[in-house]
């Protein structure tokens, strides 16, 4: 019953530690209306202040697509900020809410076409702008453009490893723990609970083992010790005095008996007087 009950308790945290601990892989998909544009996004922790979870970027194709995978353990509710870039310079900025990883994510961001003056005007989260940039020179441009693709690849997928995201981008702010370490601790919480629960089970065990050699011995009547005898002086005077109490009632219970036969003698000698007495 004790080990019934414990092992149910092991399984129960087991299957939570497990739930708590499986990296899920999310897959953003962002539609655009910029492409071969460097895309920055940014996975963030709703539940914990925006804590970063994910940093990632990447480059839009031909048609203004780029993906993203990263992976993070359990489902999560999150945000996305993503930051699109042409030649270092912000081109449109945009906050995504209401997210949750572990699913397949599709965004779309579109080009809102604004004329204006070439401006350093910071980007405002949730809003959209466009940066009119003056590209004179085709050929430095294009290196530009090369020396940022030998930095990005395309569908790029971000994974744990040994502690850093491995892929196309890391970012030593954002410190993401692994999988591997939640695996270990739980594995260590369980090791933990299972000795616990031996080490209590010992001796309800010992207890019972007990009791059963114990009823097995007095039902075979075998392995009983006779209770050690005790010697001294006043219990050996105690039996004495108990023997000659005993002796003494058997003296009267003869004497008795020896009175009772006499006067049983003496009654039937007086009925036999009684009886010749009338005969005469």
């Amino acid at each position: 019953m004790v080990i019934k009950r414990y092992s149910l308790i092991i399984v129960l945290v087991f299957l939570l530690m497990i739930n708590s601990v499986v990296a899920l892989k999310t897959v953003v998909t962002l539609s655009t209306d910029y492409p071969n544009h460097n895309v920055t996004i940014t996975v963030l922790d709703v539940q914990k202040d925006d804590k970063d979870l994910a940093y990632l970027f990447n480059d839009t194709d031909s048609e203004g697509t780029v993906t993203f995978t990263f992976e993070i353990d359990g489902k999560r509710d999150i945000s996305i900020y993503t930051i699109i870039r042409k030649n270092g310079k912000i081109v449109v900025d945009k906050r995504f809410d209401d997210l949750v990883s572990g699913e397949p994510i599709d965004l779309e961001i579109k080009e809102v076409k604004k004329v204006s003056a070439p401006s350093s005007t910071t980007p405002v989260k949730n809003t959209t702008v466009l940066n009119i940039t003056n590209q004179t020179n085709t050929s430095k441009t294009n290196e530009q453009k090369t020396q940022n693709k030998t930095e990005i690849k395309p569908n790029v997928s971000i994974k744990e490893e040994s502690g850093k995201i491995t892929g196309a981008a890391s970012n030593s702010s954002s410190i993401k723990i692994p999988s591997v370490i939640y695996y270990v601790i739980g594995a260590i919480v369980l090791v933990v609970i299972i000795i616990y629960a031996l080490r209590r089970a010992k001796p309800y065990f010992s207890f019972t083992s007990q009791i059963k050699e114990s009823s097995s011995a007095v039902g075979d009547g075998k392995g009983l010790k006779k209770p050690p005898v005790i010697k001294d002086k006043e219990l050996e005077t105690a039996e004495r005095k108990i023997r000659e109490a005993e002796e003494e009632i058997r003296k009267i219970k003869e004497r008795n008996t020896r009175i009772v036969e006499a006067e049983r003698k003496f009654q039937n000698a007086q009925k036999e007087l009684d009886r010749l007495k009338k005969g005469f």
